[in-house]
């Protein structure tokens, strides 16, 4: 019994280390090993289980998993957060990244309506808001309740509103299922100016199906394409995410600005996206998170996918996740000192 045990523990272990190698691999060159770093947390979880199972049963079996989470600690780290020990500074930059999934409010939805109105304009401390998936200007609660912020609301349903003068704005066109970014170059009160982005990467476009596939009861030949084509959707999605980010990140290379990025990557931190992100921007998580950070409040557990990034002219003072339910997603806040 035990030599089965240790034989899916020894398969969790590999899917774990390969999980720590899936942001180091383009999705262009492999798609597969994406997948990897969608099972991380899984993989993290099941190696902590075996790792107290064999604490109380075998004992000397435990080392191979409490060697494998040791070597992967700074991944982990994207994942968990246990809080920072150092001294919070002083912010004088409050922001909100939010998809906010069109906010499908129809007039018989009054209550949801008048419960976000609520909820935006209780957050009067947000100088800069950046929005994903905003209905039309027109038709947007968003654009009503932030009507006196300066702003930048693009044709694909991305948005800028600010408290602070906006100098400069535009878009930026990268393709895929949410085709544009938007940016603006902002005025601060202490006179220096900083350009940020609200961008939102190409969907996955599996809610959906992944939501009917946890409905079965059973596993069937309809379970199977269920999951081949869930993969499918995932991998070719991850490809055009990197493709998205060139053309991002060849606009943000050129900004004369420091830079703040705030948006919906759709992609996890054991991701090779998540990865060329960090190359140039600390993660405000990473930096004052708490816990695991989830930003994405569906049927699929410990999902971060939302992401507020700055470049070395700022510090982050605090890093915070409203689990409010008027989206799919939640709302991420930071506060920076700039």
């Amino acid at each position: 019994m035990y030599r089965l045990i240790y034989f899916v523990n020894i398969c969790c272990v590999i899917g774990l280390i390969l999980g720590y190698l899936s942001p180091w691999i383009n999705p262009e060159i492999s798609q597969s090993m994406t997948i990897f770093g969608l099972l991380f947390p899984l993989s993290v979880v099941a190696n902590i289980l075996f790792f107290f199972f064999w604490i109380f049963t075998q004992p000397r079996f435990c080392l191979l998993s409490l060697i494998t989470l040791i070597i992967g600690y700074n991944s982990i780290g994207g994942l968990l957060q246990l809080g920072s020990k150092e001294a919070a500074t002083q912010a004088n930059l409050n922001i909100m990244s939010y998809n906010v999934r069109g906010l499908h409010l129809s007039p018989n939805d009054q209550k949801k309506a008048e419960a976000m109105e609520k909820y935006l304009k209780v957050e009067n401390n947000i100088d800069v808001f950046c929005i994903q998936e905003k209905r039309s200007a027109g038709k947007s609660l968003v654009s009503k309740v932030l009507e006196e912020f300066d702003s930048i609301e693009s044709e694909f349903y991305m948005a800028i509103f600010s408290k602070l003068p906006i100098i400069n704005k535009g878009t930026v066109f990268v393709g895929g299922n949410t085709m544009e970014a938007v940016w603006a170059d902002i005025k601060h009160t202490n006179g220096r100016i900083f350009r940020i982005y609200s961008y939102h990467l190409s969907s996955n476009l599996i809610s959906k199906a992944a939501d009917d596939l946890i409905e079965e009861v059973s596993f069937s030949e309809r379970t199977l394409s269920g999951l081949k084509s869930i993969i499918g959707s995932y991998t070719g999605q991850t490809t055009m995410r990197k493709k998205q980010l060139d053309i991002l990140m060849q606009h943000v290379r050129k900004s004369p600005y420091p830079v703040v990025m705030a948006g919906d990557m759709n992609d996890i931190p054991q991701s090779y996206i998540y990865r060329q992100f960090r190359k140039l921007f600390g993660d405000t998580f990473r930096d004052k998170g708490m816990g695991f950070g989830t930003s994405y409040g569906e049927n699929y557990p410990l999902l971060r996918i939302d992401y507020i990034f700055h470049d070395d002219h700022f510090v982050t003072s605090s890093h915070k996740v409203d689990a409010v339910k008027f989206s799919d997603h939640y709302p991420v806040k930071a506060s920076l000192k700039f």
